[in-house]
């Protein structure tokens, strides 16, 4: 994924490197107790926060709700460059910059949520709180890292403007 010069590749070793969290969580993951309280407790209690299928289910759903972003972003550049996923071929051609302004937001936010920028990174306490240790620390240091880099090298090596 790191080397990839296809874009369409990215996505799917992207998406391949993101999916497996949903079953580490959800199958080797611990439970939290969360203790409903105010007037609305007794919806809380029903909704299965705190427990490992909850902070599953609600990493999963941000991540592919992320990656739905990143995939338009994908497709635009593909229809605006020329109907290639080339990495260096899309370098090299130059963008509009109202173009480059809203594939570079929906990169910012596709990526964005996997690297927990605020105020997208409201699975990030349920998912780490759940998760084994080794899991969070996984996720932690190389998935989080990995919407980082992403921004980096697609949202501003392809868009500088």
């Amino acid at each position: 994924m790191f080397v990839s010069v296809d874009l369409f590749l990215f996505f799917v070793f992207y998406e391949i490197a993101v999916l497996p969290m949903y079953l580490l969580i959800g199958i080797w993951g611990s439970s939290g107790e969360v203790r409903p309280q105010g007037i609305f407790g007794w919806a809380f209690g029903r909704t299965g926060v705190g427990t490992k299928e909850y902070a599953a289910m609600k990493l999963t759903l941000y991540l592919l709700f992320g990656s739905a972003f990143i995939l338009v972003g994908i497709l635009a550049l593909y229809a605006e460059g020329g109907h290639t996923f080339n990495f260096l071929a899309l370098q090299q051609m130059k963008f509009d910059p109202t173009v480059q302004k809203w594939v570079f937001l929906a990169f910012y936010i596709g990526f964005g949520i996997l690297a927990g920028i605020w105020p997208l990174h409201t699975w990030s306490p349920d998912g780490h709180a759940s998760a084994p240790t080794a899991v969070s620390m996984l996720h932690a240091g190389v998935l989080m890292k990995l919407g980082a880099y992403g921004v980096v090298r697609l949202g501003m090596g392809l868009l500088p403007d």
